[in-house]
């Protein structure tokens, strides 16, 4: 039961993230613009599989929504980091909501999940035919006894 209710709210996200895509702009970020929270280690493919099994879900996600939507999507990437096992979600919370603070992206409450699941924040920017939504999601795998953080950037 809990898979299932993690599988419906992942794919929830994604319809959120597709259709603030129809009304977002500015010059195009790239996921090398995107702060990456201090101490954080990109992950590769099998460090944590229950953070592989979640950035699978939320990619076919974005991707299944996205060809039904009309939204034409020119970039969706991805990036998994391990977090050192002393940093929980405020901490990156605040992290993310700082750098992006003073800048054109515009927090989004729709983005925004507090669950026994996980946490998320997204942020919005731009308008035309650079519209940009940027989306951290933070959850702790108990079986390798560490949290991660999905970064993902999508651009229309």
């Amino acid at each position: 039961m809990k898979r299932r209710n993690k599988i419906l709210a992942l794919t929830l996200l994604s319809v959120l993230l597709m259709t603030a895509l129809a009304g977002c702009g500015g010059k195009p970020f790239t996921m090398n613009d995107v702060p990456v929270y201090p101490g954080a280690r990109e992950a590769a493919p099998g460090d944590s599989e229950m953070a592989d099994m979640m950035l699978t879900l939320l990619e076919g996600g974005m991707q299944e929504v996205a060809s039904g939507s009309g939204v034409e999507i020119t970039s969706f990437e991805t990036k998994l980091y391990l977090l050192p096992t002393d940093v929980n979600w405020a901490q990156v919370r605040d992290f993310y909501n700082s750098e992006l603070a003073n800048t054109d992206w515009k927090l989004d409450a729709d983005f925004t999940e507090d669950s026994d699941f996980f946490s998320s924040l997204g942020w919005l920017r731009g308008s035309g035919n650079n519209e940009q939504a940027l989306f951290v999601v933070y959850t702790q795998d108990p079986i390798a006894g560490s949290a991660f953080l999905i970064v993902m950037l999508i651009s229309e």
